[in-house]
């Protein structure tokens, strides 16, 4: 399947950032694929997705950002491994993410620049908001994020939609 059907300005494209359970089942696949349909966060995936979500974005082939939001909502979402298996996914986190390109942003200036999306969805999707709007790709699985990001002209895939077609 040619991702370019999804991505109508790609070539303008800054990069990508990828939501927190997409951006969770590719650290957990690439750590351990097997614990994809363990982890209770996952349990709607499999490793078809995480090879079709890996497909995409190499397919893309654009730098990843991500957002202290995010890697914060998915560090809350690692809390079902047992000890030894937490530390060392953990310390694949901690040089993983220094592959990509962090966003900071200004809370208070997100929130500002994006009212309307933080009172719809909270801080995480604000900043994914705020970086859409700087020419970065967002995958999502979170249909009304996809929605709202689509309805404004923004780039964005719904990785769901993608399951069906991949």
């Amino acid at each position: 399947m040619d991702i370019n059907l999804f991505i109508p300005n790609r070539d303008k494209l800054k990069g990508i950032v990828v939501d927190t359970n997409l951006l969770l089942l590719i650290f957990l696949g690439l750590f351990d694929v097997d614990q994809i349909g363990r982890h209770k966060t996952l349990k709607k995936f499999t490793s078809r997705d995480f090879e079709t979500l890996m497909a995409v974005v190499n397919g893309v082939n654009k730098q990843l950002f991500i957002t202290t939001n995010i890697v914060t909502e998915i560090c809350n979402h690692c809390n079902n491994f047992n000890e030894a298996k937490e530390y060392a996914f953990f310390d694949y986190l901690k040089n993983v993410l220094k592959t990509y390109r962090e966003k900071a942003n200004k809370i208070f200036e997100v929130i500002e620049a994006n009212d309307t999306a933080f009172l719809k969805f909270g801080i995480t999707d604000a900043t994914i908001v705020d970086l859409a709007k700087q020419d970065i790709l967002v995958i999502t699985d979170d249909f009304p994020l996809w929605h709202y990001l689509s309805g404004l002209g923004y780039n964005a895939v719904n990785f769901t939609r993608l399951q069906t077609f991949w």
